[in-house]
């Protein structure tokens, strides 16, 4: 299971940077993620645990995702569990990515994202780990920046 982490600093307390991450319709005009940069939608209401959303690149395809964490201020986690794009099809088994904040003693935050991949059988595993890994890595850095830029 391939895996990326990044982390860093933004010169805003958390409150401000969890306003944009919680703001889940405002992630493709705050994140610039390629999945995720036409829209993302939930089902219904507020965010929180177990609430469901769609995300949507350029693309016609679309990503299914979960909240499966969801701790104001602290962390927010997803796992997206359903792709529609034609090259996951036979690869894709599922991805979590996590966020979380840190308040530093100076009002500023650590923001830290990881993203894993679970890859669907042989194939997938092979993919995840040697095609999709600079995806990973591109993946939370975009996160991170977005988030940072942000505060």
């Amino acid at each position: 299971m391939p895996a990326a982490r990044c982390s860093a600093c933004t010169g805003v307390p958390v409150a401000a940077v969890w306003s944009g991450l919680a703001d889940i319709s405002s992630w493709p005009r705050l994140l610039h993620l390629p999945y995720a940069s036409e829209s993302v939608v939930l089902d219904s209401g507020p965010p929180a645990l177990g609430s469901e959303f769609v995300m949507k690149g350029t693309l016609p395809y679309r990503l299914f995702a979960r909240i499966t964490d969801w701790q104001p201020e602290r962390r927010l986690e997803f796992e997206i569990y359903r792709s529609e794009y034609p090259s996951d099809r036979l690869t894709f088994g599922r991805a979590r990515i996590s966020i979380e904040l840190e308040a530093m003693d100076d009002g500023r935050s650590r923001v830290t994202c990881e993203h894993r991949l679970w890859g669907r059988g042989l194939a997938g595993r092979v993919y995840a780990a040697t095609v999709m890994r600079p995806l990973l890595k591109s993946n939370v850095q975009r996160f991170i920046d977005g988030l940072v830029a942000s505060g």
